[in-house]
């Protein structure tokens, strides 16, 4: 350990460990910035189909029943 803080080895290292540290924390930034958005996406797909579900089963019974 003396000999790698003697050659500047050591300072290099933290150096790496530091900007490797802040592209972990933007890249779990992005990941939940993601996230958020899909469960953003899927809940309002939800939520606009809800009131067409009635008529979507009408239309797929109608469908159906006239294949016979």
């Amino acid at each position: 350990m003396a000999q790698i803080k003697k050659s500047g080895d050591y300072q290099q290292l933290l150096q790496d460990q530091a900007v490797l540290e802040t592209e972990i924390e933007a890249m779990a930034d992005e990941w939940l910035a993601n996230e958020m958005l899909i469960q953003w996406i899927d809940q309002t797909l939800v939520n606009a189909s809800k009131g067409r579900q009635p008529q979507i089963l009408a239309s797929a019974t109608t469908f159906f029943w006239n294949l016979d």
